[in-house]
C-alpha cells in the first residue's frame, strides 16, 4: 500500500491581505489619463530629439530653403518629417508632432489660414497605421507615402491660394505655385526622412543591439 500523505496541522497559516477598493490618488489618475504615452526616460529623451528635429526643419524650411528654392518654391519640409515621426513611432507620437509642427511653421511663416492641421494629422496617423498594419516600412513605400501627401499638400495649397490671393487665376495657382511646390516637396522630402531615421535609431535598437549580447 502507498503511504497516506499527512497534513503538518502545526504549519503556520500566512494570512491573506484582501485589498479594498479605494478612490484613486491624484497621481493614479494622472497616470491612467496617459493615453498609452509613457513617460520613462527614453520617452523624454525621445521626445526632445523630435522636438529639437521640429525646430530644425522649420529653420530650416524658413531660412536657407526659403532663398534657395527649388523649382521657384520652398518645399514643406515638414510633411515628410511628420511622416516619418508616425511611421517610427506610431500614430498617437505622429499625430502630436504632426499638430504642434502644423501651428509652428505657420506661426513661423505669418500665414492667415490654418488648414495645415488637416492635412499633417491625418498624413502622420494614415503613414502609421498603414505601415504598422497593412505595409511595410521600405524605400518603395515611403515614395508612395511622400507623393500621396505632396499631393494633398497641393490641394491644401490649391485652396489657401484661392482664398487667400485676390485675383490669382486657377492658371497661375497650379502651374507656377502649386506645381512648383509640390516638385521641390518630393524633390527634397528624402533629407527630412534620412536625418529623422538616424536620430531616432537609437531609441529602435533591439535588445541584442544595445547590450551587445546575442542569444
Amino acid at each position: 500500500m502507498k503511504p497516506v500523505r499527512t497534513v503538518n496541522a502545526h504549519k503556520p497559516v500566512v494570512p491573506v491581505r484582501i485589498e479594498t477598493d479605494k478612490a484613486p490618488g491624484l497621481l493614479e489618475r494622472f497616470y491612467n489619463w496617459r493615453l498609452g504615452f509613457s513617460f520613462d526616460t527614453e520617452s523624454m529623451l525621445r521626445g526632445i530629439v523630435i522636438g529639437a528635429l521640429l525646430v530644425f526643419f522649420a529653420v530650416l524650411q524658413t531660412t536657407f530653403l526659403s532663398r534657395f528654392r527649388p523649382f521657384g518654391k520652398t518645399p514643406d519640409l515638414m510633411l515628410p518629417f511628420v511622416m516619418t515621426v508616425g511611421v517610427l513611432e506610431r500614430e498617437k507620437c505622429g499625430a502630436v508632432c504632426a499638430l504642434i509642427s502644423a501651428f509652428v511653421i505657420e506661426a513661423v511663416t505669418g500665414a492667415s489660414l490654418t488648414l495645415l492641421p488637416l492635412l499633417y494629422v491625418p498624413v502622420a496617423v494614415a503613414a502609421a497605421l498603414l505601415t504598422f498594419n497593412r505595409l511595410i516600412d521600405s524605400v518603395p513605400v515611403m515614395v508612395i507615402y511622400t507623393i500621396s501627401a505632396s499631393l494633398l499638400r497641393s490641394v491644401v495649397s490649391f485652396i489657401i491660394l484661392m482664398c487667400t490671393v485676390k485675383g490669382i487665376g486657377v492658371y497661375a495657382a497650379v502651374f507656377l505655385n502649386v506645381i512648383p511646390e509640390f516638385s521641390s516637396t518630393v524633390l527634397i522630402s528624402a533629407i527630412p526622412q534620412i536625418i529623422t531615421r538616424l536620430a531616432l535609431k537609437p531609441f529602435h535598437k533591439t535588445r541584442a543591439e544595445r547590450t551587445g549580447i546575442t542569444e
